[in-house]
């Protein structure tokens, strides 16, 4: 294998960082070509490697670039095999099984570990018993969501832990813009939800997502919620492959149950809805052939999972982790593949629904980031006391309630724990707002789609192709039906506009070896994409 040079740089970091520590972590972003890398690291490191993944879709994409690699999974029942080849790989959750069961010398020693994901906090328990070893792990997304807590003296302590108390060097890959500018990923555009409500969210520390899951419930599975997250699938999503991730498994089955009662068809997976006679492959399977499938799921899809032609995300939740965050929304940033291009399809970037006001809180997927920022060791802070202000008394009764404790899904409402009467002065908090578009997107201009083109070895039919897609994505995000009909004329002279001097461009630019074709013929594929986008064909 060869690796690309920005991936052959981050591959020397590491090595140079083994120098003169023993344990490297690498920052390299969804996209980057993670497993090659891994592959080029455990085939030339020196002694036995052990690489750990969490998920079997990412052992299955390490395992293609490592030679003499022995498998350990849970159906592995005899092992000394693979104690005598020179790298291993496995799920972190088998091999700690096995490492309880049978001990840390269950397969023999190891000089080197590797861990892909190491964000998820899963490998500890595997690579602590190993003894003397270099550790390298990757991730795209070097936080994590822990802390410690002690005491002293009477006094309670807690501290926000980081890599930086596991690791003693970071390495940071080529950055997402500059994997954008080269052609290896796609470029995000952004929409978000502005809603009336996300004060009702109620804090956690032992979420995921930094939220409780009643408050979640409550704000993004109300039936208002579900029917503005169809309003956003269909004013932006309609016909495009899309992920949903959504904050809990019951906000999961109203809106699988949601879209179905409205004929649209979707799947969905979590760790307690369980569909009869479909496993996880089966959907997953499904979701790559289906051009205009919907996946519903509740963080199962957030790392090792790459569908190159995916479309759209629909973020509804609201999440505190920056980690989640962008691992979710990287699941769109893949470049499409040779045999989707040669089956017509483009994808010149991939739209982000934002329900939650994630933006506003960590900033777009593509944004750069200094992630030596986050690599400190936070110090100790005196733990917050609760506020007996934060408490309401019921009216009825004379409860002392903690706030936003008890959410009754039927009335929508907050209600007391010890008699269930609302609480006073509250109506239902409904999740409706404006959808907001943040990243216009690009008037397309010919250098811009013939550079593209070159980049990706296709010829000028795929570049006329991309520049309708293009000029038809105008229409989507910035004419309404209504606007349009009224309009119609004005608005195809603009396409003319815009189209002739990209159709020129092409045709004069001998490199693409473009067919002929009328300009004529071409405004008029767009004029007809329009109107079966707005429902007229």
């Amino acid at each position: 294998m060869t690796l690309r040079p920005y991936q052959k740089k981050l591959y020397e970091e590491i090595i140079e960082g083994l120098k003169s520590h023993d344990r490297v972590l690498a920052q390299a972003d969804t996209g980057f070509g993670k497993s090659i890398l891994i592959g080029e690291l455990a085939n030339n490191l020196k002694g036995r490697t052990l690489v750990l993944t969490h998920r079997i879709e990412l052992l299955n994409q390490n395992s293609e670039w490592i030679n003499d690699l022995g498998i350990l999974t849970s159906k592995v029942k005899k092992h000394q095999s693979i104690k005598d080849c020179k790298n291993v790989i496995s799920m972190a959750q088998t091999l700690a099984a096995r490492f309880l069961k049978f001990g840390g010398t269950y397969l023999g020693d190891f000089d080197n570990v590797i861990c892909d994901e190491v964000h998820v906090d899963f490998f500890k328990t595997v690579y602590s018993q190993l003894g003397n070893i270099k550790l390298i792990a990757f991730t795209a997304t070097p936080v994590i969501n822990k802390t410690e807590k002690k005491k002293i003296g009477e006094t309670e302590m807690v501290r926000k832990l980081t890599l930086k108390d596991e690791f003693d060097f970071l390495c940071q890959g080529a950055k997402t813009k500059e994997l954008i500018e080269l052609s290896f990923l796609t470029q995000d555009m952004n929409i978000q939800l502005v809603p009336p409500n996300l004060k009702e969210l109620v804090s956690s520390n032992s979420s995921p997502d930094g939220y409780t899951s009643k408050s979640l419930g409550k704000v993004f599975g109300s039936h208002a919620s579900l029917e503005t997250v169809m309003k956003g699938y269909l004013e932006f999503a309609k016909g495009k492959k899309t992920i949903i991730f959504n904050p809990t498994t019951s906000v999961n089955k109203l809106m699988h149950d949601f879209f179905t009662d409205n004929g649209i068809e979707t799947k969905m997976f979590d760790s307690v809805n369980k569909v009869e006679g479909q496993t996880r492959k089966g959907i997953t399977d499904w979701f790559k052939k289906a051009d205009e499938g919907i996946l519903l799921n509740v963080g199962v899809f957030t790392t090792g999972f790459s569908v190159d032609d995916l479309e759209v995300i629909i973020y509804n939740k609201k999440t505190k982790s920056l980690s989640l965050w962008l691992q979710s929304i990287g699941r769109g940033s893949r470049i499409l593949k040779k045999h989707h291009r040669e089956a017509g399809k483009i994808k010149d970037k991939f739209i982000v629904l934002d329900m939650g006001m994630n933006i506003e809180t960590h900033g777009r997927w593509s944004d750069s980031r200094n992630w030596q920022n986050h690599f400190v060791i936070n110090p100790w802070k005196q733990k917050m006391v609760s506020d007996i202000m934060q408490m309401w008394e019921c009216k009825s009764c004379g409860f002392f309630n903690i706030a936003g404790t008890k959410y009754c899904q039927d009335l929508d409402m907050i209600v007391c724990d010890n008699c269930n009467e609302p609480k006073a002065n509250q109506t239902p908090k409904l999740i409706k707002g404006v959808f907001v578009l943040m990243d216009n997107p690009p008037i397309p201009t010919a250098e811009k789609i013939i550079k593209y083109t070159k980049l990706n070895n296709e010829d000028g039919n795929f570049t006329h192709r991309l520049a309708i897609k293009m000029i038809v994505d105008l229409f989507i995000f910035h004419t309404t039906k209504e606007e349009y009909v009224k309009r119609k004329s004005n608005y195809m002279e603009r396409v003319s506009q815009i189209y002739r001097p990209i159709y020129f461009a092409i045709m004069n630019d001998k490199d693409l070896n473009s067919s002929n074709k009328t300009l004529i013929n071409q405004l008029s594929k767009v004029t007809k994409k329009v109107e079966v986008f707005y429902g007229f064909l």
